[in-house]
């Protein structure tokens, strides 16, 4: 792994282990735990509800995301950390 990507994982690492993260997270949980397409009025509202789920939910698997690029890096299965640039 190049210096450049183990400082972009350490500062990633910083980030998740910090409170402000732990309370971010939670925030979009609970965001995303309200957004219920089901009640939807008309398509435009489903659309929107549904991409804001989507987004929410990239959030929340963020965290995981950045474990799994860092095992990857760390196997020299790829490049994996200059795609998260």
């Amino acid at each position: 792994m190049s210096p450049e990507d183990q400082a972009l994982f350490d500062s990633y690492r910083e980030l998740f282990m910090s409170e402000g993260w732990k309370e971010f997270l939670g925030l979009i949980e609970a965001l995303a735990e309200q957004c219920d397409i089901r009640y939807a009025h008309d398509a435009n509202e489903f659309w929107k509800s549904k991409g804001r789920l989507e987004a929410l939910d990239w959030v929340i698997g963020f965290e995981d995301a950045i474990k799994a690029a860092e095992t990857m890096e760390d196997e020299d299965a790829g490049d994996y950390g200059r795609a998260l640039h």
